[in-house]
């Protein structure tokens, strides 16, 4: 029997192999994996005793295992995660701290430029699973850049009379403000804005007073408008122009089965930016065989292949990079297989019908001769013998031959490793009357989608 550590989707994580006589009791050496932890009630038994018939596998439910990294303590890349099975990544220093400067430079007439120099110092933490290295970063803390006031110059106006405090966000981005003295000189700014109303992208605009210019802006890769919304071309000041806000939400493109991409092909929208993991071929294509080897007393082997075909598509958001799957196609039926009758012998195994999933695993089915005893070969009467059996580690398929099946639902996919003495039953004795079908075998249809 096994110790199988599973995570909350049913996935094996790991499975630990305890081995004994019937009624023995035996420690398990079981231990939870790297990087894993227990799910809450769930524990790992430190012994098993093996029961006179079958003792089942035990299932114990685990979750990935979680480090806090402080801004205070960062870690270098590469630095393996204590008790985890990966490195740390992305938890350095400089993911954690940023320093963000202003630089507002006032060209007086008279005097020249002079600089004055704003930084703002913010910090965030992150949590690090412990099995993939995967970051999930906290909120970053927010500064303030101070207003500044622009000294006044007898017989100009400062293009801005004060630079204004500003709070610094992670999205702040290091900004030059030019102070220059001419009439009526202003700046105002187009700004996209998201749904929470955080500034994603902010570009500035100067002009004077009832001048039109153009804005030259453009909508921040990555990002589309959300409905209703427009970038201005161009922009006639006010003497008190104020900003344009411009909302904005995360553009999305849909990867087709059929057009996989990789981490080489850049996203459409923000060509700075490539797609993720999760969207090639093979993310979205899958292709599950039933293989059918049939060999007669005669040494030969004839091999049936059915397969069973599935897709889906998904959607990468092109800020995050985050893939969202769609549904896989619907599920398959690979039709029965009528197993030749061979006089004086009886199959090992029928091939019935059955219903394939995705979520299916490829699977064999072979199938050998035994020669009957005169008094059963008399009694055969041209009838071919069902049963079932895989070699693929998967559960025994058992049932009628494709002439003769009436219950569809006594059919088992191969997904537990455990044989159904009840359908194996129910195959011989279907298998007895099959035997009168006559030699010849092959399926009438190859799959059909249910």
């Amino acid at each position: 029997m096994h110790v199988k550590y599973v995570d909350a989707q049913g996935n094996v994580v790991k499975s630990d192999p305890v081995s004994g006589h019937t009624d023995e009791t035996v420690k398990t050496n079981s231990t939870v994996p790297a990087g894993w932890k227990l799910m809450d009630g769930q524990s790992v038994p430190t012994e098993i005793t093996f029961k006179g018939t079958k003792t089942d596998d035990v299932t114990v439910k685990v979750e990935h295992d979680h480090i806090q990294v402080s801004h205070d303590d960062p870690q270098a890349d590469g630095t393996k995660i204590p008790g985890g099975a990966a490195d740390f990544h992305g938890v350095a220093k400089s993911d954690l701290n940023k320093t963000i400067t202003r630089t507002i430079t006032v060209v007086d007439p008279y005097k020249g430029a002079q600089t004055v120099t704003q930084s703002a110092t913010i910090h965030r933490d992150a949590t690090v699973d412990k099995v993939d290295g995967s970051v999930v970063y906290g909120d970053w803390t927010t500064a303030e850049w101070p207003a500044y006031e622009v000294p006044a110059v007898d017989g100009y106006t400062p293009s801005q009379a004060t630079v204004g405090a500003q709070t610094v966000t992670s999205e702040t981005k290091d900004t030059p403000v030019t102070i220059t003295y001419t009439a009526n000189a202003q700046t105002m700014h187009v700004k996209y804005v998201d749904a929470q109303g955080n500034v994603v992208k902010s570009d500035p605009v100067s002009g004077h007073t009832d001048e039109t210019v153009k804005t030259n802006s453009t909508v921040p890769a990555g990002w589309k408008l959300m409905d209703g919304q427009s970038v201005p071309a161009a922009i006639k000041f006010s003497a008190n122009m104020p900003d344009v806000t411009v909302k904005v939400e995360h553009a999305y493109v849909t990867v087709l089965p059929d057009n996989p991409k990789t981490p080489a092909n850049a996203l459409p929208d923000n060509p700075g930016k490539n797609y993720p993991s999760g969207v090639a071929k093979d993310d979205l294509n899958k292709t599950i065989t039933r293989t059918i080897n049939i060999t007669t007393p005669d040494g030969k082997t004839q091999t049936i292949t059915q397969k069973a075909e599935f897709t889906r598509s998904a959607t990468v958001d092109e800020v995050t990079g985050e893939v969202t799957y769609g549904p896989w196609s619907k599920n398959v039926v690979l039709e029965s297989v009528d197993v030749p009758n061979i006089p004086g012998y009886e199959p090992s195994a029928s091939v019935p019908e059955i219903t394939v999933t995705p979520n299916d695993q490829d699977m064999t089915i072979n199938i050998t001769y035994k020669k009957l005893d005169s008094g059963k070969a008399a009694d055969q009467g041209g009838n071919a013998s069902n049963g079932g059996q895989s070699t693929t580690g998967q559960a025994a398929q058992n049932g009628q031959s494709g002439q003769t099946q009436t219950n569809a639902g006594a059919q088992q996919l191969p997904q537990t490793g455990n044989a159904n003495n009840e359908k194996g039953a129910l195959g011989l004795a279907g298998a007895m009357f099959a035997a009168g079908l006559g030699l010849g075998f092959g399926s009438k249809k190859k799959r059909h989608e249910n």
